[in-house]
């Protein structure tokens, strides 16, 4: 433990010699006891708020009484106060804070010299954790040249208590003196000797009164009377005797005069103190952040704190009533605090009882060797957010750049902003707020991304400034219409005029410590340090209505426009659709492609405000509504409107809010989405089949003499037709929905809600003997239309039911009617067979479909591509099933013959969005047949032989010729001759029951086309 001046008193020593520096204006030098030839101060004490100064005998002799006291203008008094870090002056000198009017010699000092400056000065309780120096100019010395001395300024020794021997206090061990370890204390010898008053260098003794163990035998020293004792040494909870005078005469000193005893009680103040920051480095630019913590078993009592290193703090604290420190936080800006170690103290400012609390460190300056854009050009809209990066070559986190924007000879108008590697990659992209240029507010125009900041901001200036502020005066709205009262910055500048569109000239350099920020000269650049922002005109392009499903209203954000439009693999995907219709219930999303919006956004949400009110905030009509804003300048209109609304009656409108509108910025692509949920507009304003229009107007942006590139202006709007939401089924002919005791059976629909949206199939059995109630969930598609699966495997077959569609807790469809019907049964025989080449057709031998439905062929196997489908065949039994194919067989094929329910009764082949396969022990019913080309057809020969087959003629005639043709002849079909337009070339057996008739010769000819296959089979 400490004193308060921060040293260590030897217990040995009887002369205090003090260098330090007051103020920055005062230089305090410490003087030695002089030599016998030479004057000088041998101590200086305080004791009860008296400060006695004692010189040594050789010659001072303006301080013996026959040359005359000390006067009061000789003198000069600084007194530091515990937790101030400014000196207070006390001297007769015109400049001084206070007089100083007690000053005295002492006259009973014999030979000695003393001069005692009392309590009449005012500086009040002086206390260990105070400093104070005194100097003495002006001495008359016989030991000085010029016949005068000055003993420059010396450190008085303070004390919180006093041992004198001149009374009779604390002379017995009962009546000690409590004194707190570590306090220092005054041992006061003047008036022991009752011959001439002095008592210099009396000896004393300081025993443990409870074991007799001697713990200093010592003196006050050669001229002098007082030693100050610091009590740090001695333990706590003991008492200990102070004998001056003492009989022993262990020491080669002389007794000044009688024997007297005094007793103090040593007790621990157990004063603790932490600092929450130790240990901590502190960032060149970043605020010191202090907070101290502890306590002492004495309270309210005031504490003196020093933060101590390259630069020095001192602040105060207190302990409260029940001894714990308290007002012990401290915040520095980095102008405040020097680089470097530091360390904290706490004192008990009565006391002078001192602990370390901790360390900290503030960084050094960080540097890089230097910055560039890398020759880049960067470009944006007018109104927009520009992107500038910024290089630093060799860059440690924390390095700075200042960077100068525009030229006053090119573009009148220039800044320079000051940026932070913070994060020491080597890289800050500063973003610069076109539209909030002119404001000269450094944070609403300059920021930096990421972890890296702008740090310095030299303010803006040209002929834009000076023209903008007189614009401003013109105007009158902002409070002024004298330009000489226009304020250096003001927020509303922005609206008055934007920074026109043209090429704005860049420069960087690399900051050192020493550079002027404010001031910054960019005189020496390099190539690869200059650079060049590109504004364009701004322009208000396009736009499109989206509508996103009810149940999907809180979820909409940047994040979910992207998946749902861009990745068409997520499995949320649909739950956005472009589309010119929405219901009840769902949100309408007006996007806006247009550019030059984003300084006007982000002015606000950069300063803490959500984008939907900030959009709200500049949005005309909302302005209007809501006069609290106190928008002078809204600079945008977002309307939703009803379009051909009836006579004499105004078109219905939204009113936009923060209770039904969401704006999602999407800065990059200059695209903003306006969703307003239709739930929190007003329900008399929504209309079945009403048709609406969304609209997005800008005006163009002012500007400081002629606009260049274009005034930037423009509407977009879109329009759509709202719709309440309804839901229907797809029935048979009676309006019944149909389904089977089978499992995955579905119930297909068609709605108007949006694609994505969640339905839910609620289905009510209608029978007491078999009570049920089920709920089929399902999504609506893209082409919203839907379809629900369940499984009814358990449930009776004739059971009736009713079926109402349901969008959240709405009903939106039915109620529809519908049965329960027993399994649908198939059969089907398919033989091998050959097709001509010209005919690709198959014959399906017969085929029974309980419900009626479809036939269709698969290539290879039942999983195989479907390459031709019947006609919708009625429920019952069917023969002969001609069946034209979509592909030519061109060699031996397996093909497969698969009857199909038709589910959704439009007789039309469906699958496999609907219409089933018939199944049978759990597969779908299926026959299969090797198909082959018909190459066995006759061909034509140079000589025919006859045979007795009768072949078919070039034209049909009554009588049938004797005589073959060298050429095949046209065979007629089962079908109309005017259905084709050119011949078979072979005959084609054809057996349907419901063909058209056949003539003998035919008939003749189809008899042996059947032998023919037969007889290859049996090959």
């Amino acid at each position: 433990m400490t004193g308060t001046n921060d040293k260590l008193r030897s217990l040995f020593l009887t002369v205090l010699m003090v260098v330090s520096v007051f103020g920055g204006t005062v230089a305090f030098a410490g003087t030695a006891a002089a030599a016998n030839t030479d004057p000088g101060v041998t101590s200086a004490t305080e004791s009860n708020n008296a400060i006695t100064v004692e010189f040594n005998r050789s010659g001072v002799e303006s301080l013996n009484s026959e040359a005359g006291d000390v006067a009061a203008e000789d003198v000069e008094v600084y007194i530091r106060s515990a937790g101030s870090g400014e000196f207070v002056n006390y001297s007769t000198d015109s400049a001084a804070d206070f007089d100083l009017t007690d000053v005295t010699t002492d006259e009973t000092a014999g030979e000695n010299a003393e001069v005692v400056l009392g309590t009449g000065n005012g500086w009040g309780n002086l206390s260990p954790a105070d400093e104070v120096k005194v100097q003495f100019n002006n001495l008359v010395s016989t030991g000085s040249s010029d016949g005068l001395y000055n003993t420059g300024n010396v450190s008085v020794d303070l004390s919180a208590a006093t041992l004198a021997y001149s009374n009779n206090d604390y002379n017995t061990e009962g009546s000690a003196q409590r004194v707190y370890q570590g306090t220092p204390i005054t041992i006061d010898a003047s008036g022991s000797n009752t011959e001439d008053g002095s008592a210099d260098n009396t000896p004393f003794l300081f025993q443990n009164a409870d074991t007799n163990s001697t713990i200093l035998e010592g003196s006050t020293g050669e001229d002098a009377q007082r030693f100050v004792f610091n009590t740090d040494r001695l333990s706590s909870g003991d008492t200990y005797r102070l004998v001056f005078n003492p009989t022993s005469g262990a020491q080669d000193i002389d007794n000044t005069g009688d024997r007297k005893v005094k007793y103090i009680t040593i007790d621990s103040l157990q004063l603790s103190a932490s600092l929450d920051q130790d240990g901590s480095l502190f960032e060149h630019n970043e605020d010191v952040e202090l907070d101290v913590s502890g306590d002492a078993i004495r309270g309210n009592s005031r504490l003196a704190v020093t933060i101590d290193g390259p630069s020095t703090k001192y602040e105060e604290a207190r302990l409260d009533n029940g001894g714990n420190i308290v007002d012990a936080s401290y915040s520095y800006s980095p102008s405040d605090v020097d680089a470097g170690d530091y360390t904290v103290t706490v004192t008990d400012v009565k006391t002078g009882v001192d602990v370390t609390a901790g360390e900290f460190s503030v960084d050094e300056f960080p540097s890089a060797s230097s910055a560039s854009f890398g020759g880049g050009v960067f470009e944006e809209e007018r109104g927009d957010v520009v992107e500038i990066p910024i290089n630093l070559q060799n860059s440690e986190e924390g390095a700075q750049a200042t960077v100068q924007v525009g030229s006053k000879s090119e573009t009148n108008y220039v800044t320079n902003v000051t940026v932070a590697d913070e994060d020491g990659d080597g890289q800050v992209v500063l973003e610069w707020n076109t539209y909030m240029t002119g404001t000269n507010i450094s944070e609403r125009i300059f920021s930096a991304q990421g972890d890296d900041n702008v740090t310095n901001f030299g303010n803006e200036s040209g002929a834009f400034m000076q023209d903008l502020r007189q614009a401003a005066a013109d105007n009158g709205q902002l409070g002024f219409t004298d330009v000489a009262n226009a304020p250096d910055s003001h927020i509303d500048y922005a609206a008055i005029a934007t920074i026109d569109a043209a090429s704005y000239d860049l420069a960087v350099v690399a900051n050192d410590e020493d550079d002027d920020l404010n001031n910054f000269n960019f005189t020496e650049v390099d190539e690869d340090d200059v650079g060049a922002v590109s504004i364009n005109s701004r322009s208000t392009e396009s736009s499109d209505v989206w509508v996103v499903p009810a149940g999907k209203t809180d979820q909409v954000d940047l994040q979910f426009i992207d998946e749902n439009t861009d990745n068409t693999e997520d499995d949320i995907d649909g739950n956005l659709t472009q589309s010119d219709q929405a219901t009840e219930g769902e949100l309408i999303v007006h996007q806006v492609s247009a550019s030059g919006l984003e300084g006007i956004l982000r002015n606000r949400t950069d300063a803490g405000t959500n984008a939907t009110q900030a959009f709200l905030n500049e949005e005309s009509n909302y302005v209007e509504n809501n006069a609290n804003i106190g928008n002078l300048f809204p600079t945008f209109t977002a309307a939703f409107e009803e379009l051909e609304p009836q006579a004499n009656r105004q078109p219905r409108t939204f009113d936009l809010d923060t209770t039904n509108t969401v704006v999602i910025p999407d800065y990059q692509n200059d695209t903003y989405y306006i969703a307003v949920k239709l739930s929190g507009v007003d329900e008399d304003k929504l209309v079945d089949n009403d048709a609406w229009n969304a609209s997005f107007g800008f005006e163009e942006y002012d500007a400081i003499g002629p606009v260049l590139g274009g005034e930037g202006g423009g509407t977009v709007d879109s329009e759509w037709t709202y719709y309440d939401a309804e839901a229907n089924l797809q029935t048979n002919a009676d309006d019944e929905v149909i389904i089977r005791n089978e499992d995955s059976q579905t119930i297909r629909g068609d709605t108007n809600v949006a694609p994505g949206t969640k339905l839910g199939l609620r289905i009510n059995s209608q029978e007491d003997t078999s009570p049920f109630l089920t709920t089929l969930n399902t999504h609506v598609s893209e082409d919203r239309t839907f379809a629900a699966s369940g499984d009814f495997s358990q449930r009776g077959a004739g059971i009736n039911f009713t079926v109402n569609v349901r969008r959240g807790g709405d009903r939106i469809g039915g109620p529809y009617d519908g049965r329960i019907l027993g399994e649908a049964t198939a059969s089907v025989t398919f033989n091998d067979q050959a097709v001509p080449e010209e005919n690709q057709e198959v014959r399906v031998e017969s085929a029974t479909l309980s419900d009626g439905g479809f036939i269709a062929i698969h290539e290879g196997s039942a999983s195989g591509d479907v390459i031709g489908t019947s006609r919708y065949l009625e429920p019952g039994q069917h023969s002969n099933v001609r069946i034209d194919l979509d592909e030519d067989v061109s060699e031996t094929t397996t093909l497969v013959a698969m009857p199909h329910l038709d589910d959704n009764s439009n007789n039309l082949y469906d699958f496999p969005e609907a219409d089933a396969p018939y199944t049978a022990d759990g597969g779908a019913v299926t026959d299969s047949a090797s198909v082959s080309l018909d190459v066995d057809t006759p061909t034509p020969t140079p000589t025919a032989t006859p045979t007795d087959t009768p072949s078919p003629t070039p034209t049909p005639t009554d009588e049938p010729t004797d005589t073959p043709t060298d050429e095949p002849t046209d065979t007629p079909t089962d079908e109309p001759a005017d259905e084709t337009d050119e011949p078979e070339d072979t005959p084609t057996p054809t057996t349907e029951d419901d063909g058209a008739g056949f003539g003998v010769a035919v008939s003749l000819i189809a008899l042996l086309g059947a032998a023919l296959i037969a007889a290859r089979r049996r090959d």
